[in-house]
Order: C-alpha cells, then structure tokens, then sequence
C-alpha cells in the first residue's frame, strides 16, 4: 500500500467506528495529544502507544452510547 491508500483506509475503519482495524494502522509508538481549556476531562492530555490509543479510542466512539 502506498501513503494514499494507507489514510484512505484507516478513515474508511475510523468511518464505521471500527477501531480494532483502524488500531492496526498506529504506529507501534503513537502518541495522541487531546487538547481542551478543561483539563478535568478525561481524556485531555497525551496517550501513548498503540494499545493505549486504541483503548482511548474505544472510550471516545461510545461517548454516545
């Protein structure tokens, strides 16, 4: 896969909240910074690796839920 189609698949995961495959496409030392003026959220700061992120993003698709 090139670059291109590397994005345009974890998005085409990320579209249909399938976060296990789109987990996949992290590198192995992602890190994801959440910013916001309220740090009591709880997702608000830096996460990192791909287990963690991909936990995180698990928490944040069933906000809704």
């Amino acid at each position: 896969m090139n670059n291109i189609e590397i994005v345009q698949s974890f998005f085409a995961c990320w579209s249909v909240q399938d976060v296990e495959l789109a987990a996949m496409h992290y590198h192995p030392d992602i890190e994801y910074e959440l910013h916001s003026t309220m740090r009591e959220l709880p997702y608000v700061g830096v996460t990192r690796g791909r287990a963690a992120v991909r936990d995180l993003a698990h928490r944040l698709v069933t906000l809704d839920a």
